[in-house]
């Protein structure tokens, strides 16, 4: 331990002192925050490579944000199948920006094959986590019965969960167009646990 943190010391000194190590070992001994500051002040490159060392490393931050350049096409070329790559790293280590981002991609079919049921799967992953864009997600695949068994109560459970969270309702009156298909007694048990709900990270 003594002697990796002695030449990471050693690294570091090299950088400020001597400016002459490659971009990969700078890279490396960089943080996901300084990669953030390298990616606000424009230096998107930069970014990527800091992104990278880490996301290669199992930084599920990094590996997030690296999939997202791939999903938006910023300092690389568009390509969802690295996009999806890089998502379901991050996703599986319990990131819940990737779970959604990943999730919407199986819906559309982009980088991945379509695949309904398992768009349902990370929404839900995203919504236990509080993600609102997820929640709402899994709510209307839950009240057309897409990608999951139809089921009206857990639809109004997820939709107002995002709308406690003023996540816009697009479709406009969900939770109450799917109240009006409940019985008295689900609406009551549904609200009920909607108010004692928490998130839980992973």
């Amino acid at each position: 331990m003594g002697m990796f943190g002695g030449f990471r010391r050693a690294v570091l000194s090299g950088i400020a002192l001597l400016g002459v190590l490659s971009s990969a070992v700078a890279a490396q001994a960089m943080s996901y925050a300084e990669g953030e500051d390298l990616y606000r002040r424009g230096f998107y490159a930069e970014a990527h490579d800091v992104w990278l060392a880490l996301a290669q490393a199992g930084d599920r931050e990094a590996q997030y944000r690296l999939g997202a350049l791939f999903h938006d096409g910023v300092t690389v070329p568009q390509d969802y199948e690295k996009a999806a790559y890089w998502y379901k790293k991050a996703a599986n280590a319990g990131n819940y920006h990737a779970q959604f981002d990943l999730a919407t991609l199986y819906d559309i079919g982009a980088g991945v094959q379509k695949n309904l049921k398992r768009a349902a799967y990370w929404y839900r992953r995203a919504a236990d986590q509080g993600a609102p864009a997820g929640q709402y997600n899994m709510a209307v695949m839950l009240e057309d019965g897409v990608g999951v068994k139809r089921d009206y109560p857990d639809s109004y459970f997820w939709y107002d969960q995002a709308l406690r969270r003023d996540f816009f309702d697009i479709r406009g009156g969900s939770r109450e167009r799917v109240s009006a298909k409940m019985t008295m007694a689900e609406i009551l048990s549904t609200q009920k646990r909607a108010r004692n709900w928490q998130p839980v990270r992973e």
